[in-house]
């Protein structure tokens, strides 16, 4: 996707590539892996990583576009964040809440559970700032 972008707007790489965050972090450093991989038959990479949680607002009008090719999702969107747990078993129809079909109405069995964990390590960087 970064590819893409860079193609379809060529002056993009001249405007940031001069740029570096607090921590050292440049363009050159988070297009290098998606430099670097040859990608994947049955679908397509990124093509960039963040060195640092300021990547994003550094490197913003990279990141923003790609991340909204990535999800097919307009670049201004804004992501919704709802805990509300009561809301576990239920689908939006119609702009609404409903409960959903239960999977498995006799509840013996889990069918799916996915589980995604994250880093965060305030000021420091995942590999693309690490320094030999």
């Amino acid at each position: 996707f970064a590819a893409k972008v860079l193609q379809d707007e060529p002056d993009l790489y001249g405007k940031l590539r001069g740029l570096t965050t607090s921590n050292g972090v440049t363009l050159a450093r988070c297009i290098k892996p998606g430099m670097d991989s040859k990608g994947h038959s049955m679908f397509r990479i990124a093509g960039l990583v963040a060195g640092d949680a300021e990547s994003y607002s550094v490197f913003g009008p990279l990141f923003d576009k790609v991340i909204a090719l990535r999800h097919k999702v307009e670049v201004d969107c804004v992501h919704p964040h709802d805990m509300d747990a009561s809301k576990v078993g239920k689908t939006r129809r119609g702009g609404r809440m409903v409960p959903s079909d239960p999977v498995d109405p006799d509840e013996e069995y889990v069918v799916s559970v996915e589980i995604r964990a994250r880093r965060n390590l305030n000021g420091r960087g995942p590999p693309p700032p690490v320094l030999r």
